[in-house]
């Protein structure tokens, strides 16, 4: 960025905070004032007369969204700056002015007429300017001259374009058309206030753009310039636009090339010595192209352009490009830059006190300057010199103080921690869970950043992966966690993230993976609305995600609004949920009993479907535990009917190929009855192959089935004997343990090893002797699962 700004020259401010413009709400044009004090307008200052000592001033013309229609004619006071009386003229049009041009429009006219597009519409209005004697009173008038209407089926007003369309006559004489680029992609010709339009489809229904496309009209060439969809400059020639104006796909273009970033502006320049030019703004690039598709000169950008212009000067193209930055470019180079104090998305030349070159700059927030390609450094001005203070050193005092300098940022430099790297990545939880930030901060600039976002299903982050170009100082990312429709308890609450990026060399690194566990503590998902509207008939399902103290703090994803108290009771105790109104909604869990929490947690398991109810007349923990038991019995049992169920099907399917490859080459005789072996056979495949579905599907059942079982009852070891952290990680294991066993083939193994390394791991512990032998005397082979009743038994004891 440059640290030089342009110096302004003349400025209003007209905007109320709720008028916007856009790209072509701005027009410069020539007030040339003769004797009869009458305006006329015309685009070359040059060819116009000058009379009775009047000189050459152009007027500024902006529309508004709003459509608010100003007209400025820019004069300094004598205190140097802008003055009220400066807008002459000031109306509401009723609808919004969306792109300004003017020509002359109306015959038997020689001044130009101002055309105002509108969404659905294009007006033409005649503008008077009066003059007194002592060019000080100014009146100004707006006189409608006709309205020509847009078809809403070709869409809505996108750009204007006014231009002497395929010669002629009417062309020789001044007359011009208007030409109206509509959203559906079709260009539409008012021919000299002819009322019924020339429609020209400019793309094929296929290709047809979601948004108007750049069109741009060269006189010289009478051509018209269309930038397609597909990012593809084509030249037509006007009278080709005519003759296929209804089937787009007959049309060739004159040349065409496809271009490497979306457009932003398009012109057309017309004095260059080989013939007209197109001047292109890309997304990140601006590109002169001469008439017969050879690149004049080609530059990237380093910022997105809103606006540009060009001019020439000493037979020298000048293009001007600004966002908040103005780029000066000439023949191809940058030659200056300068700040703008605002974004810009009008930029035009004008004469101003009779000097030209002057720029015209008009922000979206309605803020009009006239500045001039110079700079006011004050920031490099020279210090003033106070009294008393010596300003000259000599060369032993100088080196002195370097040396003094030196020593202490050496001091500094030793006395400094190592550093960790450009990058430094946290991740902060706020008091919601659902909400987090993502922090980073660099030592030194670091490029083409990118950043992924892990989470265990179903809980999802958004944003999922964040990409930035550049990064030179701290910025926080907002992060959102969601919980999706997917009833699978999540097996781990952890968040990692890892970011890669390149060092200021171009060297690519990958930093260490930061991860964090989200502040939940339990999980209720509703499994479907309650009928009747009754509260106590809610049915969720209830997943343990840490341990607990009396009052836990939970998350409730789907709750509807309204919410409402839903009671469990039982003979240990009471708990209450309260449901606070509000989508997502928080709820405070209370008990008096710890081994309700066991009894609770079943009960809300059994009415989601997850697991039976438990009774009443039995302690939770000793019917969690046999339940446990069950479970691994039935997990056993259906893997040994799918292995029976799979050399079923195997052995129906050898019996089919072999009848195919027996009977192939035989006759209809020796093949009577085969259609029928083979249809059994087929139905038999069926038959096998549904039942393995849906043995799958009691499989997946019993495998959350027992992952809830154990993760409650891992849960209420926790909370009734107070674990401490270094134990609460022994239980984790266990978690773990189960989540990873059953999507593995050997889950038996892989269980009873997970099991053994706790128990083991507990043995060794300190304080973990009591009532439980050490060493060898248990064997692996006695760690089965079936036997995890005892072995929660002893992490009671040991605990």
């Amino acid at each position: 960025m440059s640290l030089f700004r342009c110096q302004t020259a003349w400025n209003q401010n007209f905007g109320d905070g709720e008028d916007q413009c856009g790209q072509n709400c701005l027009i410069v044009c020539s007030d040339l004032t003769n004797g009869s004090n009458q305006v006329n307008f015309n685009d070359n200052p040059k060819e116009s007369p000058i009379c009775n000592k009047k000189c050459i001033q152009e007027i500024i013309i902006v529309g508004s969204y709003l459509g608010m229609l100003r007209i400025f004619r820019p004069s300094i006071g004598a205190s140097g700056t802008s003055q009220p009386s400066d807008l002459i003229l000031e109306k509401q049009l009723g609808y919004p002015a969306l792109a300004l041009a003017s020509a002359i429009l109306r015959s038997g006219m020689r001044s130009q007429q101002l055309a105002v597009m509108s969404t659905q519409c294009v007006a033409v209005f005649n503008i008077i300017i009066s003059l007194s004697n002592s060019d000080l009173a100014v009146t100004c008038k707006l006189e409608f001259c006709f309205e020509r209407p847009v078809s809403e089926s070709l869409g809505v007003c996108w750009q204007i374009i006014v231009g002497k369309f395929g010669g002629g006559d009417e062309a020789r004489s001044g007359l011009s058309s208007i030409g109206i680029v509509t959203s559906g992609g079709a260009l539409v010709i008012f021919e000299r206030e002819a009322r019924e339009p020339l429609v020209i489809k400019l793309f094929s229904a296929e290709s047809s753009p979601l948004l108007g496309s750049s069109v741009a009209y060269s006189s010289m060439r009478d051509s018209f310039i269309v930038v397609s969809p597909s990012w593809e400059i084509q030249i037509h020639k006007y009278s080709s636009l005519v003759k296929t104006a209804r089937d787009a796909s007959k049309r060739q273009p004159d040349w065409s090339v496809i271009l490497a970033d979306p457009v932003i502006d398009l012109q057309v320049v017309s004095q260059l010595n080989e013939g007209p030019g197109i001047l292109v703004a890309g997304q990140r690039s601006l590109t002169l192209w001469q008439w017969s598709g050879i690149i004049k000169f080609s530059r990237r950008l380093p910022f997105s352009p809103l606006c540009m212009t060009h001019h020439f000067a000493e037979e020298c193209l000048m293009v001007l490009v600004a966002c908040e930055t103005l780029l000066l470019y000439r023949d191809g180079q940058l030659c200056w830059s300068s700040q703008l104090p605002c974004p810009v998305v009008n930029l035009s030349l004008i004469r101003f006190q009779g000097v030209p070159g002057h720029l015209v700059m008009l922000s979206d927030s309605m803020e009009l300057q006239i500045c001039y390609l110079g700079t006011e450094p004050a920031m490099f001005g020279t210090p003033t010199q106070k009294e008393g203070v010596r300003t000259n050193l000599t060369i032993e005092e100088m080196t002195e103080e370097l040396n003094r300098i030196n020593a202490k940022l050496q001091a500094v430099t030793t006395a400094a921690p190592p550093s960790q790297g450009d990058l430094k990545v946290s991740l902060i939880m706020g008091q919601r869970a659902t909400r987090g930030v993502i922090r980073l901060s660099v030592v030194a600039p670091i490029s083409l950043l990118s950043l992924s976002v892990m989470a265990c299903k179903p809980i999802e982050a958004s944003p999922k992966g964040v990409s930035i170009s550049s990064l030179c100082d701290s910025v926080e990312i907002p992060l959102t966690f969601t919980i999706s429709s997917d009833s699978a308890p999540p097996t781990s609450m952890d968040v990692n993230i890892c970011a890669s990026y390149a060092q200021a060399d171009g060297t690519p690194q990958i930093i260490q993976t930061v991860a964090t566990t989200l502040p939940l503590s339990m999980l209720l998902h509703p499994a479907r609305q309650p009928p009747d509207d009754n509260d106590e008939q809610y049915k969720l399902n209830f997943t343990f995600l840490g341990p607990y103290n009396d009052t836990v703090r939970a998350y409730i994803p789907g709750m509807q609004s309204g919410g409402g108290t839903a009671h469990f009771s039982g003979s240990f105790g009471k708990m209450t949920v309260e449901c606070a109104p509000g989508y997502p909604s928080k709820c405070s869990l209370q008990s008096n009993s710890v081994a309700l929490l066991c009894l609770v947690g079943s009960s809300v398991l059994g009415t989601a479907g997850l697991l039976p109810s438990v009774p009443k007349s039995k302690e939770p923990l000793e019917w969690m535990l046999g339940l446990i038991d069950v479970l691994f019995e039935k997990r056993r049992h259906r893997d040994s009917s799918m292995e029976e169920l799979k050399s079923k099907t195997y052995w129906a399917r050898q019996v089919q190929f072999s009848l195919l490859s027996r009977y192939r080459d035989q006759t209809a005789s020796v093949l009577n009855g085969m259609d029928t072996l083979l249809m059994q056979a087929f139905q038999d495949i069926n038959h096998l192959a549904n039942k393995l579905v849906k043995m799958n599907t009691e499989l997946e059942r019993v495998e959350r089935q027992l992952g809830c079982a154990i993760k409650l009852c891992c849960q209420l070891v926790a909370v009734s004997a107070a674990a401490n952290a270094a134990k609460s990680e022994l239980l984790e294991a266990i978690e773990a343990s189960v989540s990873s066993s059953f999507i593995h083939k050997n889950w038996v193994e892989h269980t009873t090893s997970a099991l053994e390394h706790v128990i083991q791991t507990l043995w060794s512990s300190p304080g973990g002797s009591t009532g439980i032998q050490r060493g060898p005397a248990v064997a692996a082979k006695e760690l089965q699962p079936t036997k995890l009743k005892s072995i929660l038994a002893q992490m009671f004891a040991v605990l």
